[in-house]
């Protein structure tokens, strides 16, 4: 019992420390105005969507979670930050086919189309990380307006998350110090049941 209650202090601990260091990472722009478009058919481009009336957007304001469907969902949203670089985090990982268009800097009323998901190798994803990670540049402070369809045969779940780069590092290096923590603690408590059964 003693080692139950150890181990339960120590979840605790690591949980806290990961929460604090996540939201001191999580420090930056956040994605405004995140809303979703339900296309049954899957026919719709992005010219339609871009020019969709607002009313058929609902607000989704901690991402989507809409369960088993093959209904493609359009998510929009609102860029504002500081000239740089960021990444847009997509979670979870076994989505099937994600397509971010965002504005083309050359062409104005137009996107350019960039692809991710679990149906393409991982060799071609912008980052190494069990995710999605789209790389945003930003020349301004000026609002940018994104879309991002999601088509899958898994529960249609999405989350996006705006981070720096260094930021984004920091909060995996934490995720991972947790991983590691709760599995040492885990060994460590099954090797004493086993010393204590001796």
């Amino acid at each position: 019992m003693s080692g139950f209650v150890s181990f339960s202090r120590l979840l605790l601990l690591f949980t806290a420390i990961l929460i604090g260091g996540q939201a001191m990472a999580t420090d930056v722009p956040v994605l405004r105005d995140l809303a979703v478009l339900v296309d049954p058919q899957g026919d719709m481009d992005i010219s339609a969507v871009a020019s969709a009336a607002d009313q058929r957007f609902k607000p989704i304001p901690s991402g989507l979670a809409a369960g088993y469907t093959r209904n493609v969902h359009w998510l929009r949203f609102t860029v504002v930050a500081p000239a740089g670089e960021w990444w847009l985090d997509l979670l979870p990982p076994y989505v099937d086919d994600l397509r971010l268009y965002e504005p083309d800097p050359l062409h104005p009323g137009t996107f350019l189309e960039r692809r991710a998901g679990d149906q393409l190798p991982f060799s071609t994803r912008e980052v190494d990380y069990r995710g999605f990670i789209f790389k945003l540049h930003t020349p301004d402070e000026t609002p940018r307006i994104y879309y991002l369809r999601l088509q899958t045969r898994s529960t249609s779940i999405l989350v996006p998350r705006l981070w720096a780069p260094d930021h984004f590092h920091a909060a995996m290096a934490l995720d991972y110090g947790l991983l590691i923590g709760i599995l040492g603690v885990l060994l460590a408590i099954m090797a004493l049941n086993l010393i204590s059964g001796l």
